[in-house]
């Protein structure tokens, strides 16, 4: 039977952590209590982290609630995470909560940016995408989410911090609204259909720019051509990077991130709390709700000023090199914000594949942070329904701008050539859209250094998901019919 430890509302002892010794010593000695909540006691800092320490030789108590005792750093909430061990998913700090996540933004930009606490306090007031980090905040504190509450903290308190500094900035700096994005070219198909690679080799393509992992991290100030290689951010992404990896959030095997490597507009989009993979894995009510409420122009126009600052100091020489499967759903949109003029990719592979593996991506995901993820295959049947209604979307948009005249505009590539002649591939892509001719060296380096399978095999099939071969060839047979004709579906035979 779970015992509870004795609270009161003056606090255990007193508020601060010398004179709550007593109890931690009595702490240390328990081998009865299981259950230890300490909710309201003004501990502060130093207070749970001395309560953690008697933890750390206290393996009788398995949960334990240190919630509302004031505002906690991610290094108490490291100690309490190494104390707890493998308990550490049953200690609530109450780091999740919105107060916490502002309160600490707030605090990042006075040291990070100098921007005055009363300052940054009003422009995350008035900025309307807090109530969906609000809602995004309620959702994380449920019980089945399952990660230590100080990683989940420090991602959002940062790109919250980095959110007010955006968009001070952009109101300090009109100007930089004024220059439109040059000569766009954006990369986009389902996922696992071959983007990832393509997009990594054409940024090194002659006169392409693409944003990569550190300044979407860390975009203000907007980086300079003269220290784009050097810029000290670099090594602070790369080990924001590895943490990812290391305590599970991200799984090399299925996508592979470095802070040098370019990254989609879907980054962009997360960094200002507009994170459409919620959509995927269906764990977040209360930010999904508020997310079906926005007009998804916001988010592209939010995309279009990043790319605008980003490039204030350093521009592509001749285009930007851009990526995001998500655009197949908001093709108009993308257009009325990034250009009219924009060129497009398109990557395509079987379906079948496409969308077993793009299951493993984002259930798997889910299964790493929630005990309830994909329950009864619900989130899987979403994500197939997704798909077949972005390609539905992106063919009816591709047949407008063929009758327009803008076929120029368009190229279509296939998996099995990236994976096989990369370089080949791109090169008749190029031709194709007009694009400068470009040294194969740096290319063939990247192949060399990136080879497949590099970081293990990625491990699938549909049945796990509760998805069939013919629920795939059903909703895609007018993609089938169009871009993979040779392909004979007889669905009575599956």
């Amino acid at each position: 039977m779970k015992r509870r430890a004795p609270t009161n509302k003056r606090g255990v002892g007193a508020a601060q952590a010398e004179q709550v010794r007593p109890f931690v010593s009595a702490l240390g000695e328990n081998t009865t209590v299981q259950r230890l909540d300490l909710r309201g006691n003004a501990l502060g800092n130093s207070g749970v982290r001395a309560v953690a320490k008697a933890l750390r030789n206290n393996d009788a108590i398995q949960e334990a609630d240190l919630r509302d005792n004031g505002p906690l750093s991610s290094g108490t909430a490291l100690s309490v995470y190494f104390s707890m061990g493998d308990r550490n998913r049953r200690c609530k700090l109450g780091m999740l909560s919105f107060d916490s996540i502002v309160e600490d933004a707030v605090e990042r930009c006075a040291k990070q940016f100098g921007i005055a606490k009363d300052a940054a306090l009003a422009i995350a007031s008035a900025d309307p995408v807090m109530a969906g980090l609000r809602a995004m905040c309620e959702d994380l504190q449920s019980r089945h989410f399952q990660p230590a509450e100080f990683a989940r903290h420090e991602e959002l308190a940062q790109r919250t911090a980095n959110r007010i500094k955006f968009l001070q900035y952009l109101e300090a700096h009109p100007e930089i609204e004024e220059q439109p994005l040059k000569n766009p070219v954006v990369i986009m198909g389902l996922w696992r259909t071959g983007t990832t690679k393509l997009f990594n080799l054409m940024a090194r393509c002659t006169g392409a720019r693409s944003p990569q992992l550190w300044e979407i991290w860390y975009p203000t100030p907007p980086p300079t051509r003269d220290n784009y290689k050097n810029d000290p951010r670099i090594e602070k992404a790369r080990k924001r990077c590895d943490d990812m990896f290391a305590i599970g959030i991200m799984n090399r095997s299925i996508h592979d991130m470095d802070a040098v490597f370019p990254e989609e507009c879907m980054f962009i989009m997360r960094e200002c709390h507009y994170c459409l993979e919620y959509l995927f894995n269906q764990t977040y009510p209360n930010y999904l709700r508020w997310l079906a409420s926005q007009d998804m122009r916001d988010a592209y126009r939010t995309c279009r000023q990043f790319y605008q600052l980003l490039g204030s100091k350093y521009q592509p020489d001749n285009h930007w090199l851009l990526k995001a499967p998500l655009h197949l759903s908001f093709m108009d949109l993308m257009l009325e914000e990034y250009g009219q003029d924009t060129k497009m990719i398109f990557c395509h592979r079987d379906p079948v594949a496409t969308v077993g593996s793009t299951l493993s991506l984002y259930i798997g995901i889910a299964h790493s942070e929630w005990d309830d993820a994909d329950r009864h295959h619900n989130a899987s049947r979403f994500l197939l329904n997704y798909c077949i209604e972005a390609w539905r979307k992106a063919m009816k948009k591709l047949d407008e701008m063929e009758a327009e005249g803008r076929g120029s505009q368009i190229c279509h590539v296939y998996y099995n050539d990236v994976m096989r002649d990369p370089i080949g591939t791109i090169r008749a892509a190029s031709r194709e859209l007009q694009l400068p001719e470009f040294d194969e060296q740096p290319l063939k380096d990247w192949l060399e250094a990136n080879p497949k399978g590099k970081h293990g095999a990625h491990r699938y099939t549909l049945e796990q998901f509760g998805v069939t071969k013919a629920d795939v060839y059903r909703g895609f047979a007018p993609y089938y019919a169009r871009f993979f004709p040779d392909v004979k579906i007889e669905l009575s035979k599956l």
